[in-house]
């Protein structure tokens, strides 16, 4: 699996207040909503980067995250079992299907 880091962009001469999500597999540029806290808007970035990458099913599990350091947030998705830990590694390519 990927983490998804989430990062703000402050508004331009022609663009409003945004939320950037990128991971390895592309980006997305998601609108700020001024009725969510910073941390909701971050996450609704990142739960938009999940749907746009198709990363929604329960094997993927739930998104946990937190602000780092410098002002980003990182995001990860939790299965919420062991089974479906295992096979959302094998889904992601990082380990091999032996049940074949």
């Amino acid at each position: 699996m990927q983490a998804i880091i989430t990062k703000f962009l402050a508004p331009t001469n022609h663009r409003d207040t945004r939320i950037k999500a990128t991971a390895s597999a592309g980006s997305i540029t998601a609108p700020y909503y001024n009725k969510l806290s910073v941390e909701e808007n971050h996450k609704k970035a990142a739960e938009m980067f999940r749907a746009k990458y198709e990363w929604t099913s329960p094997y993927y599990g739930e998104i946990y995250g937190g602000q780092m350091p410098n002002g980003d947030y990182v995001w990860v998705m939790v299965p919420q079992c062991s089974v479906c830990a295992s096979r959302a590694l094998v889904i992601s390519g990082i380990l091999e299907d032996v049940s074949k």
